[in-house]
Protein backbone atom coordinates (compact mmCIF):
# COMPACT_ATOMS: atom_id res chain seq x y z
CA UNK A 1 0.00 0.00 0.00
CA UNK A 2 3.04 2.46 1.13
CA UNK A 3 4.34 1.55 -2.66
CA UNK A 4 1.31 2.21 -4.41
CA UNK A 5 0.31 5.68 -2.44
CA UNK A 6 4.44 6.72 -2.98
CA UNK A 7 3.53 6.23 -6.82
CA UNK A 8 0.92 8.18 -6.85
CA UNK A 9 2.84 11.27 -4.82
CA UNK A 10 5.69 11.08 -7.67
CA UNK A 11 3.19 11.16 -10.54
CA UNK A 12 1.81 14.36 -8.69
CA UNK A 13 4.97 15.60 -8.43
CA UNK A 14 5.92 15.26 -11.91
CA UNK A 15 2.60 16.56 -13.28
CA UNK A 16 3.09 19.71 -10.97
CA UNK A 17 6.21 20.35 -12.01
CA UNK A 18 5.01 20.01 -16.02
CA UNK A 19 1.97 22.71 -15.31
CA UNK A 20 4.26 25.23 -13.52
CA UNK A 21 7.34 24.78 -16.04
CA UNK A 22 4.37 25.53 -18.63
CA UNK A 23 2.84 28.48 -16.94
CA UNK A 24 5.94 29.62 -16.59
CA UNK A 25 7.05 29.20 -19.79
CA UNK A 26 4.06 31.21 -21.12
CA UNK A 27 4.50 33.68 -18.97
CA UNK A 28 7.94 34.63 -19.85
CA UNK A 29 7.33 34.24 -23.69
CA UNK A 30 4.30 36.92 -23.51
CA UNK A 31 6.71 39.11 -20.86
CA UNK A 32 9.16 39.15 -23.23
CA UNK A 33 6.30 40.09 -26.47
CA UNK A 34 4.98 42.63 -24.18
CA UNK A 35 8.27 44.40 -22.98
CA UNK A 36 10.30 44.30 -26.05
CA UNK A 37 8.13 43.95 -28.87
CA UNK A 38 10.23 41.64 -30.91
CA UNK A 39 10.45 41.87 -34.41
CA UNK A 40 9.40 38.32 -36.00
CA UNK A 41 9.11 35.50 -33.82
CA UNK A 42 12.83 33.67 -33.83
CA UNK A 43 12.90 34.09 -30.07
CA UNK A 44 9.90 32.09 -29.22
CA UNK A 45 11.69 29.26 -31.96
CA UNK A 46 15.10 29.54 -29.55
CA UNK A 47 12.88 29.51 -26.62
CA UNK A 48 10.76 26.90 -27.66
CA UNK A 49 14.61 24.32 -28.55
CA UNK A 50 15.64 25.64 -24.78
CA UNK A 51 12.09 24.31 -23.24
CA UNK A 52 12.31 20.78 -24.89
CA UNK A 53 16.18 20.55 -24.11
CA UNK A 54 15.02 20.89 -21.00
CA UNK A 55 11.94 18.57 -20.85
CA UNK A 56 13.68 15.68 -22.20
CA UNK A 57 16.42 15.87 -19.93
CA UNK A 58 13.75 16.41 -16.62
CA UNK A 59 11.66 13.02 -18.03
CA UNK A 60 14.99 11.00 -18.14
CA UNK A 61 16.32 12.23 -14.86
CA UNK A 62 12.72 11.89 -13.25
CA UNK A 63 12.43 8.22 -14.82
CA UNK A 64 16.11 7.30 -13.76
CA UNK A 65 14.88 8.49 -10.50
CA UNK A 66 11.66 7.07 -10.37
CA UNK A 67 13.34 3.15 -11.50
CA UNK A 68 15.83 4.02 -8.56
Amino acid sequence: MIALNRAFSFNGVISMSFLVKLILSVGIVWMIEYQYHPVGNTHILHYLIVYLVYTIYEVYFLTKLGRG
